[in-house]
């Protein structure tokens, strides 16, 4: 786990005047030679529509090992703008049941990200109790026959 410590962080005014705390990686982090590399290659069916009906992925390490799936959220960080740049695809067979489980585990996972990089405890507890709330809202639904 990194945290942004006196010696790896600085200072720098945000466009609001407050101050921001900017993350700098220790040096040992910023060396790259013998780096293995890995991709992740996704191939996605169109119908007519440009709607995807089959999605399927695969890693470098395992190129002959096509995976199915029906959904897929990746989220890339943009420091200079500040921002996401986001592609999520789901195929159109996707049952909306499925869509909501999908999101609760995503965002579980991303809640898990958050406390191992940040330590913020307080962030991961408010972000869980509304994940709590929200699965409880879907196996309730589920338990209707609603999804």
């Amino acid at each position: 786990m990194l945290l942004p410590s006196p010696q790896n962080s600085k200072r720098q005014a945000s466009g609001d005047g407050r101050p921001t705390k900017i993350f700098k990686p220790p040096p040992r982090l910023l060396v790259l030679q013998d780096m293995r590399k890995s991709s992740i290659h996704i191939e996605v069916s169109l119908d007519q529509q440009n709607i995807p009906e089959q999605i399927q992925w695969h890693v470098s390490d395992n190129p002959g090992q096509l995976e199915n799936t029906k959904s897929f959220a990746l989220s890339f960080w943009d420091a200079e703008s500040s921002a996401i740049m986001r592609i999520d695809l789901w195929t159109k067979d996707m049952l909306v049941g499925e869509m909501k489980r999908f999101f609760l585990q995503t965002l579980g996972g991303m809640n898990d990200t958050l406390r191992s990089a940040t330590n913020d405890q307080n962030w991961y507890e408010e972000v869980e109790a509304t994940l709590q709330k929200l699965a409880g809202m879907l196996q309730e639904e589920e338990s209707k026959g609603l999804n």
